[in-house]
């Protein structure tokens, strides 16, 4: 059976984040935390512009609060869309939000940063269209992933208020249907 937090949202955290992480912060372990720079800087993941702080990983579940930036935030779907057709397997539309939290520092020194990751992000899920996982297998059904589009500036998470990205990440696949008499 299909499960979309391992299918879809925890790929395209590895997407974003690099190698799952088995590292905690704050003394605190993290789960669903993806992170390329966590395990000996791997080459996963999202790559900071030159001269910029590392980008430390995506979590591929919202948490409660986040220890240290720049990060990734991947919010579930609140809503999809399901097309069945006459003939054909179901097509499934999701828009699924990834947030790029930097510093809660001045706009003087983060909008470089901001800037930046304005064709970082979109040019790594170009790369991993289909959300390869770590041993380069494909997502089953994917048919692509895209950035749709994305808005910077302030974003709030917790109590703090961050500099950053807010990315709309569509995904389009075809689940696999099982019909039971």
């Amino acid at each position: 059976m299909a499960d979309y937090q391992t299918d879809v949202l925890d790929h395209l955290g590895f997407v974003i984040g690099g190698t799952a992480s088995t590292a905690s912060t704050a003394g605190n372990t993290v789960t669903r935390f993806w992170s390329g720079h966590l395990n000996g800087d791997d080459g996963t993941g999202l790559q900071a512009p030159v001269g910029a702080p590392k980008f430390q990983g995506c979590y591929s579940v919202p948490p409660g609060g986040i220890s240290f930036t720049p990060v990734g935030i991947i919010l579930p779907p609140s809503s999809f869309t399901a097309v069945l057709n006459m003939q054909g397997p179901e097509e499934n539309t999701d828009n699924i939000r990834l947030l790029i939290l930097l510093a809660p520092a001045d706009s003087v020194a983060q909008w470089p940063n901001v800037s930046a990751y304005r064709d970082i992000v979109p040019a790594q899920i170009r790369a991993h269209m289909t959300l390869k996982d770590s041993g380069g297998n494909v997502v089953p059904n994917i048919l692509q992933a895209f950035v749709r589009g994305g808005k910077s500036g302030k974003i709030g998470w917790g109590s703090e208020s961050y500099y950053g990205w807010d990315f709309d990440i569509q995904i389009r696949r075809l689940p696999i249907a099982t019909y039971t008499p």
